[in-house]
C-alpha cells in the first residue's frame, strides 16, 4: 500500500489532477462570490457547484487523462461527486461525532483522504 501511495505522489497525472482542482477551486470560488453578490447564496451555490462538476469534467477529460469525451462518460461523471459526498459525510461524522476532531478541521482531512478515491473514480470513468 504505502508503495503505491509513494506511486501516486510522483504520478503526472495525479499531479495534473491536483492542479486541475486547484484551478476548478478558484474557478468556481470566484464564480460563487459574483454570483452572491446579484442574487441569494443558495442559488449562487447550486449553479457555481454544477459548473464545478462540468469544468472537472472538461479539465480531467482534455488535461488530465486526455480521453475522449462521450455521452455515456457524461452521464456517468456526476456520480463521482454523489459518492465522494456521501464518503465524506460519512468520514466527517467519524472524525467529528467518534473521534472528536475539531469540526473546522475535519473537512480538510475529508478532502485530502478522498483525493486518491475521487482520482482513482475520474480514471475509472474518463479512460474506459
Amino acid at each position: 500500500m504505502r508503495q503505491q501511495s509513494v506511486h501516486l505522489l510522483t504520478n503526472k497525472r495525479f499531479f495534473r489532477f491536483l492542479l486541475s482542482g486547484g484551478v476548478n477551486t478558484l474557478v468556481t470560488y470566484l464564480l460563487y462570490l459574483l454570483l452572491a453578490s446579484v442574487m441569494h447564496y443558495q442559488l449562487a451555490y447550486l449553479i457555481t457547484y454544477t459548473a464545478g462538476i462540468a469544468l472537472a469534467y472538461f479539465l480531467n477529460v482534455r488535461l488530465v487523462f486526455k480521453s475522449q469525451s462521450s455521452l455515456g462518460k457524461i452521464l456517468r461523471y456526476p456520480f463521482i461527486y454523489l459518492l465522494q459526498y456521501a464518503l465524506g459525510a460519512g468520514l466527517l461524522f467519524i472524525l467529528v461525532g467518534v473521534l472528536n476532531l475539531h469540526a473546522a478541521l475535519a473537512p480538510l482531512l475529508v478532502i485530502v483522504l478522498l483525493l486518491p478515491v475521487s482520482y482513482f473514480m475520474n480514471k475509472l470513468i474518463l479512460t474506459r
